[in-house]
């Protein structure tokens, strides 16, 4: 699984924000998820990609064309280059996306992780 840098503090953010200040989950859960993002990113199964890999124009066009933000289409832009699946949830960027890069929800990403 291919992400920015930035994605790894995106969703630590939202754990933030649901722990602290929608309380939808407990801050011992917070912690939890946060340690597992980290050990998946020390064990390379969450490969970070520099922005510097990025490109630009082909991002900002895919966004334009598909109606995306520029955050969204690098997402895809990212899966693309390196031949990675894109994970996600979000139900919009999901459908745009499998028709550029292979897709999987959460769900299905993390019942292939433990496959033996």
């Amino acid at each position: 699984m291919l992400t920015t840098d930035l994605a790894l503090y995106e969703a630590c953010n939202g754990l933030w924000k649901i722990a602290a200040l929608l309380k939808t989950i407990s801050l011992a859960d917070a912690f939890s998820v946060a340690a597992i993002l980290e050990e998946l990113a020390s064990r390379n199964i969450i490969q970070t990609v520099s922005f510097n890999n990025l490109n630009f124009s082909k991002t900002i066009e895919l966004a334009c064309k598909e109606k995306l933000t520029f955050y969204d289409a690098s997402y895809i832009v990212v899966a693309e280059n390196s031949k990675a699946t894109l994970v996600t949830d979000d139900g919009k960027l999901k459908k745009v996306a499998e028709k550029f890069v292979k897709t999987e929800n959460y769900a299905n990403f993390e019942k292939s992780l433990t496959k033996p």
